[in-house]
């Protein structure tokens, strides 16, 4: 009998850590995905502003060109 309340906890201990690592990878992953968003949107942002510097300083040599 003792062996078998032993065998029993043994289970739900198992079971329980594995709950336990499965909330903790889904938690894991919804971070990532929230940080490789966050870091897309910045790599976005950079690469706009990049365009209207070239712009502007496309713009600035042509006005530098015409004076």
């Amino acid at each position: 009998m003792l062996s078998v309340d032993i065998h029993t906890c043994l289970l739900h201990y198992i079971f329980n850590t594995l709950q336990l690592n499965y909330l903790i990878f889904r938690t894991l992953k919804k971070i990532s995905v929230g940080l490789a968003e966050i870091s897309a949107a910045i790599l976005t942002a950079s690469v706009i502003f990049s365009d209207a510097v070239i712009t502007i300083s496309g713009y600035a040599a042509i006005a530098c060109v015409v004076k």
